[in-house]
């Protein structure tokens, strides 16, 4: 079996977003980091409740020279792309996998996190992870396998 790796997401790393001194929406955390209140670039999210931040190893160890999407309560990213078609049976699944993390302070004790992969309104895969598992400031990978689009009659379709 001949499996191959794209990333199919815009700024799927989150490095589209300047965070330097004087870019839209800067704002210095210090100790905590650089973030912004802005929905990071070529996504769709609740303005308000999410942005881009760099954590510090104050704040979460686990990302340390990374920039990461973060999500307040009740908070949601997402973003529509179009999936290459293969058209054959059983070569049109897709492996979502990212990670997930709290900060070390105030990480929330309740609650959980799903990760929803949607062919429009057919949800075809999905993970949640309840928060209180998660390590404080650490990097949790999440993965799942979407349902085979061809079997489905979805192959090629945008997917969210």
């Amino acid at each position: 079996m001949t499996t191959s790796t794209i990333n199919l997401l815009t700024d799927g790393n989150f490095d589209g977003v300047s965070l330097a001194p004087g870019a839209p929406g800067y704002n210095q955390g210090s100790p905590d980091g650089a973030f912004n209140g802005l929905v990071p670039f070529g996504w769709t999210g609740t303005t308000g409740n999410v942005g881009t931040f760099a954590p510090t190893a104050a704040t979460s160890p686990g990302f340390v020279g990374s920039q990461v999407a973060y999500l307040n309560p009740n908070g949601a990213i997402s973003q529509s792309f179009a999936t290459p078609a293969v058209g054959a049976a059983g070569f049109d699944q897709y492996v979502i996998s990212l990670d997930v993390g709290i900060r070390l302070q105030g990480a929330p004790t309740s609650g959980s996190l799903t990760i929803t992969a949607k062919v429009g309104a057919t949800v075809v895969g999905s993970t949640s992870v309840s928060v209180s598992s998660l390590t404080d400031g650490a990097a949790t990978p999440l993965s799942f396998t979407t349902e085979d689009l061809y079997r489905l009659a979805l192959p090629g379709s945008p997917s969210r």
